[in-house]
C-alpha cells in the first residue's frame, strides 16, 4: 500500500498490475469512516485479483490486430480513424466492465467484513463531489466514460450513503 500526494490525479486509488495499490492523500481527506477506507482498497484489490490490467492489454493489442489484420496496414488519418479511435472506444467498454467487477468485489468484502455497502456509497458520493468541474455523463455520452456513472454505482450497492456503518455480519 503506498500513499502519495495526487497531484492531478486529485482525490484517487489504484492499483498496478503487480498487485501494489496507490492511494492519494487527496482520498484520504475525503474517507471520514474505516468502512468508506475498505470499500476502497476493496474494489482496488478486485482489480488486482482479476487480472485487470494484464486483462487490458491483452485486449487492447487483440482489437488494434484484429483491425490492423482487416484494414491492412494504415497511415495518418484513417490510421487514427479506423484503428486508433475503434480501440479506445472498446478499451472504455472493457474498462467499465471491469470496474463493475471490483465494484462487486469491494461490495463482497464489505458484506463479509459486516460493513454496511452505504460506505462504498458515500465515498462514491464524496470522490464524485470532489472532482472540480465534474458533472455525472449522460446516457448520450456515457460510452466516452471509463467508469460507469456514479449512479449506477451507486444504485448497485442498493444502499444509500448515511447507511455508512457496521451491521450484523450474513452466517
Amino acid at each position: 500500500l503506498l500513499i502519495r500526494k495526487g497531484g492531478a490525479l486529485g482525490a484517487n486509488a489504484l492499483a498496478l498490475p503487480a498487485g501494489a495499490l496507490i492511494v492519494t492523500d487527496e482520498l484520504l481527506e475525503q474517507v471520514e469512516q474505516d468502512g468508506e477506507l475498505l470499500a476502497v482498497l476493496a474494489h482496488e484489490i478486485g482489480h488486482v485479483r482479476e487480472r485487470h490490467s494484464v486483462r487490458q492489454i491483452l485486449q487492447t493489442a487483440g482489437v488494434a490486430l484484429t483491425l490492423s489484420g482487416l484494414f491492412g496496414d494504415l497511415n495518418g488519418v484513417t490510421d487514427t480513424l479506423l484503428v486508433s479511435l475503434p480501440t479506445v472506444l472498446q478499451q472504455l467498454a472493457y474498462s467499465r466492465d471491469f470496474e463493475r467487477e471490483a465494484d462487486a468485489h469491494a461490495l463482497r468484502v464489505l458484506a463479509e467484513q459486516g460493513v454496511s455497502a452505504g460506505c462504498y456509497a458515500s465515498i462514491l458520493g464524496k470522490l464524485e463531489a470532489s472532482q472540480s468541474g465534474a458533472k455525472e455523463t449522460d446516457g448520450s455520452y456515457a460510452f466516452l466514460s471509463s467508469h460507469p456513472g456514479t449512479a449506477e454505482r451507486v444504485g448497485a450497492t442498493g444502499s444509500a450513503a448515511q447507511e455508512c456503518g457496521r451491521v450484523a455480519k450474513p452466517d
